[in-house]
């Protein structure tokens, strides 16, 4: 079991890098455009004939290019972007984390480590205990069927892996953040990132977080690069340790 989780971890980092790639892939554009411009207005100044007519150099094109980050022009325009990253980010720490409970699961069944307390709440019927001791990987499945299983929510893989698996997972920051983005991601998708009651109401629970600490009803949610930051390195740190606590 520890090779595929330390795998599954992997993998979620190596996601999270691709995240990481399209929040700065604007930067290298511009770092791209900005080069090729300099070097050509450079060889323009320089050259045989040197040119010095404004109108023939690079120079306006330069300023108004270094000008965007200077001022925040398209600052709308970026944040659609970062908040797509957002939906991007929860939905493979989502995947991630319903592949490390199918895995212990299926490991502890097999094993026969199933908590007491959750054999009591699986309750499977006898035709389903056969088909689960041919196929351990149905388990999960049942539990979805039977339990509405569900990992889009935080707070239900927090009971999800304690109520299954014995595994408790620690209310820290780390988690305010990681709920918050959820709060956040369901809102972007369902409500243009519009704040509505309900978002207003569930974000004050998750008074721990140490982004955006302030929302207000019918504010449009926009994320930052930083603040994506603050989401990437909880979602990396609730792995390793979660990660860690398993094996």
């Amino acid at each position: 079991m520890k090779k595929e989780l330390i795998k599954i971890n992997e993998n979620f980092e190596n996601q999270i890098d691709s995240v990481t790639e399209l929040i700065q892939f604007d930067k290298q554009i511009m770092d791209f455009c900005l080069h090729h411009l300099k070097s050509l207005n450079d060889k323009l100044k320089d050259g045989a004939p040197k040119i010095n007519n404004p109108y023939y150099l690079a120079d306006n094109a330069i300023m108004a290019l270094e000008g965007i980050n200077k001022n925040k022009s398209f600052t709308k325009h970026y944040s659609i972007i970062y908040n797509q990253c957002l939906v991007l980010l929860v939905s493979h720490f989502t995947l991630t984390i319903e592949k490390i409970f199918s895995t212990v699961l299926k490991f502890q069944y097999s094993n026969d480590k199933l908590p007491k307390s959750a054999k009591n709440q699986i309750q499977l019927t006898l035709d389903e205990i056969d088909e689960v001791n041919q196929n351990p990987n149905l388990l999960k499945k049942l539990l979805v069927a039977k339990k509405k299983l569900t990992f889009q929510n935080i707070e239900n893989v927090i009971k999800s892996f304690e109520n299954y698996l014995g595994i408790k997972i620690d209310k820290d920051q780390k988690l305010d953040d990681i709920k918050f983005a959820f709060e956040c991601r369901h809102l972007i998708v369902h409500s243009i990132a519009k704040a509505d009651e309900k978002f207003i109401k569930n974000c004050n629970s998750i008074r721990n977080r140490s982004i955006k600490k302030a929302v207000y009803l019918d504010e449009e949610i926009r994320f930052t690069k930083s603040e994506l930051e603050f989401v990437k390195f909880s979602m990396l740190l609730f792995m390793q340790e979660l990660i860690e606590k398993l094996n």
